[in-house]
Parts: C-alpha cells; structure tokens; sequence
C-alpha cells in the first residue's frame, strides 16, 4: 500500500554506509510466481466492479509515490500525497490515509517476526496461515504434499532474529527466567491487534463519508482484508504461545487458553475469506479457503491434537 513514515525511514536507513541509492521490489513483481504459474494469466480482481485504471500496476500508485518522492528526499512535504488522496477518495481522504498508514505496516510487521518460509521469495504472508499447531496439519495442496512444511506455527522463526522473539524460544527463556532484550509474542500479538483496530476505525470513518467508485471499493476492501489478517495472527500467535508454554511446562491450565484463541482466529481466517471469495482472483495456489484444514475441528483433527483437546476441556 503506502505508509510515508515507513518509506521515510527505510530511505533514510539506506544511507547507512554511504550508500547513495536502494533497490526495491516494486508491487506485481512476483505475481507470476513459481514457474507452475508462469503461463497462467489472471486479473487481480475477480470482480470487475473493483478495476480501476488501465493497467493494474496503477493501483498501487500510492506505493510508488511514496518510495519515488521519500526515496529522493526524505524531507518531502505531506501535501505532496495529501493531494493526491484528496484527488482520488474526496472527503474521505484524511480517513483513507490514516488506513493506509496502519494497514501499510501489517505485513512489515509478519515477515520480519514469522517468516513461514526462506527465502521471502518463497513467501505469501497474505494467504499463509503461518504454519498449523500441529505438523499433521500442515496441508499445501499447490506443493502436492501434507509435509510441505513440517514444523508447527511456534517453530517458525523471525526474518529479524535479532529484534523479534520466536515462540518457543520465548517459552523457554521466560520459563527459565532468562529474557533476551528482543521484542516477544505478547508484545507482538497488541501490535497486530491495534494495527486491525486502527485500520477497521479507519474504514468506518471513510464510510460516513458516502464515498463510491470502484478505487474506493478496492481499497476498502484491501484494508479490511489485511485487518482481518492482523486479527487472525494476533489469535493464532496467543493460541501458539499457550500451547508451547504447555509443552515446555506440561501445565495443563495453558490448554483452555490456546483452544479458545485458536477458535478466534479461524473465525478471522474465515472472515478474510469470506471477503476475498468471488471479488478476489484465485489461482491454482492462491485461494484462502485451502487452508481451512489446518486449524479446524472434527474429523480433521489429529490423533495427538485430540489427545490435547481432550484433556483442555478437562482442565
């Protein structure tokens, strides 16, 4: 999207060392893919009603205003973007900057504290679940194989390992009483938790305003879908952290707890789901009701998470 204070500072860290320039992967750079989908060509939008512009790299106009004017210089003045928001969402403007400001950090945030897979090249933090609580679960019918990745959402580890905690590292060093100076779980899951908020309070602002068309739509829609992505992180994160606190300690009273987030955050999955079906293109690897079978219930559940489950409700 197009946060300036965030494209302020990367520009600004670039001069470290006297560098007198930065490289950036510009929107739709990888929206080939791997080489499976090479030669499948797919519109962003499933629903035309959400197409403005002529070329689809013009909805990220925002992004490229950003890096172009703050890479140049980092003293750009605001009314450089504020009057291109006005010109594009009129009334609605100031309330559609301050969503794109906290959505604009959403992703930032997950791929520097849980980076499914390396390299990033690999990684679609938009559609992936980030890894189940049990292996077991773990299911990408694009890659053909239930053990695609065999670690659980409390292995993966940070992009940054030097500024983030991964859980259960964290685990083990608050239960034995020996914190690294690194930011943790809980910290992470209010800063998922207030970026959904700013951005869903956003959005209700920008309604009151009555603002239509199809680049106000999508956009509404964009911000939506990434505060239900912070929401369901936020959950899934808790879940985890409870869970890995059991496994360390073999305390059962963590189990209510992580069952209970868990069930929160398939519910946000399911709502950014739910947004994205029938407006949202899907590929033969991109569609968000797949990974449904990695967090639910029933018959779907393993015989060692049953196992869990069943001594949580007996807690």
């Amino acid at each position: 999207m197009g946060d300036p204070d965030y494209a302020r500072r990367f520009a600004h860290s670039t001069q470290f060392g006297g560098a007198t320039g930065f490289e950036v992967t510009a929107p739709l750079s990888l929206k080939g893919g791997h080489f499976h989908l090479q030669d499948e060509n797919w519109p962003l939008f499933e629903d035309p009603e959400l197409q403005s512009g002529d070329w689809e790299d013009e909805r990220y106009w925002a992004w490229y205003l950003m890096f172009g004017r703050l890479g140049y210089s980092t003293e750009t003045d605001s009314a450089v973007w504020e009057r291109a928001f006005a010109r594009r969402f009129g009334e609605a403007a100031d309330a559609i900057q301050k969503g794109y400001r906290s959505a604009s950090k959403i992703l930032p945030l997950l791929t520097a504290a849980h980076l499914t897979e390396h390299p990033a090249l690999m990684n679609w933090a938009e559609l992936d679940t980030g890894g189940a609580l049990f292996a077991e679960h773990n299911v990408n019918p694009y890659f053909g194989a239930r053990e695609y990745y065999d670690g659980t959402y409390q292995d993966v580890e940070p992009s940054d390992p030097g500024l983030f905690y991964g859980i259960n590292e964290y685990v083990r060093d608050a239960l034995a009483d020996d914190q690294d100076h690194k930011y943790t779980p809980i910290q992470l899951q209010r800063w998922y938790r207030r970026l959904a908020a700013e951005t869903r309070d956003a959005v209700e602002a920008a309604e009151k305003t009555g603002q239509t068309g199809a680049e106000y739509q999508a956009t509404k829609l964009d911000l939506l879908m990434l505060a239900d992505l912070a929401e369901y992180h936020a959950e899934k994160t808790a879940a985890a952290l409870a869970l890995a606190f059991y496994h360390e300690s073999e305390d059962a009273a963590y189990l209510p707890a992580s069952r209970d987030r868990m069930v929160r955050a398939i519910t946000a999955w399911e709502s950014l789901a739910g947004r994205g079906k029938g407006r949202i293109t899907t590929t033969s690897c991109s569609e968000w009701d797949r990974p449904a079978p990695m967090t639910a219930s029933g018959s779907t559940v393993s015989p060692s998470s049953k196992r869990i489950l069943t001594r949580s409700k007996r807690s």
